[in-house]
């Protein structure tokens, strides 16, 4: 498979106008270590697909994130599926009640062998899940296609999600920064390690991993964690690892 560099990885990203300053870094430790916000002006892809869970309700809430990759499907981690009560945030800010728009969830699925309700503390196989959203997702948001090959050590990726800034504090701000995929592990899994320390953060769990290819984006894993404190590590679940789980889900979850 061709890898990309971050050079290459640049220039995609210019040439399809998506300017998201990855040379930059943040003064307040964003979400995403050091990395810069993302929006439907600088980086409309990403900001069209990648998207914020809110999990519970009342003062009793968790956030989680994750990537539209249907009109009404959400893909993101298992172990952010522990509440009944699942809202989807379309937007680039969870500050504002304002600034972009919440559909519930309808029902959710994910793989047999994942045990959701576990009291390890350890990243468990097969941390992947499907949402599905009671309403379609309005325009302009658009599905993240998947990408069905396997990744190698080496390929360039970028990481984006919604969550805490390095002092604890939620910004809700979508946040991204670009990184190295490290290896694949035994489980089939991508470990990732950013420059400096940039990466994700507790609150990005299930969020996207994204590759670019011939200049087209695509979404080759979800969050599932990584060291506390976060140093730029990260393990994501891949969809090449887990896809016949996502075919067959997809299909279920499309079939009315």
């Amino acid at each position: 498979m061709r890898k990309i560099n971050l050079w290459t990885l640049l220039f995609v990203i210019l040439q399809s106008a998506i300017l998201v300053g990855c040379g930059s870094t943040s003064s307040s430790k964003l979400k995403i270590r050091n990395g810069v916000p993302i929006d439907f002006v600088n980086a409309p892809d990403i900001a069209k697909s990648t998207v914020g869970l809110i999990l519970g309700a009342g003062g009793n809430t968790g956030t989680c994130s994750g990537t539209l990759i249907g009109t009404r499907l959400v893909l993101t981690a298992a172990h952010c599926l522990t509440s009944n009560t699942i809202q989807v945030y379309l937007g680039s800010d969870f500050r504002r009640s304002d600034s972009g728009i919440l559909i519930a969830a309808r029902r959710s699925r994910y793989p047999d062998t994942y045990n959701l309700y576990t009291n390890s503390r350890s990243i468990q196989p097969n941390d992947i899940a499907i949402v599905e959203l009671a309403d379609r997702a309005p325009y302009p948001y658009e599905p993240m296609p998947l990408w069905e090959k396997e990744l190698e050590p080496g390929d360039t990726v970028f990481l984006a999600g919604f969550g805490r800034d390095g002092n604890g504090f939620r910004t809700g701000l979508l946040q991204g920064t670009s990184s190295v995929l490290q290896e694949i592990d035994s489980e089939g899994r991508y470990i990732v390690e950013g420059i400096n320390q940039e990466g994700a953060c507790s609150g990005d769990s299930g969020g996207p991993l994204f590759t670019v290819q011939d200049g087209k984006w695509y979404v080759a894993g979800a969050l599932s964690g990584g060291p506390v404190p976060c140093i730029g590590l990260n393990i994501y679940t891949s969809t090449y690892s887990e896809r016949e789980f996502l075919e067959e889900t997809i299909d279920s979850l499309t079939q009315y």
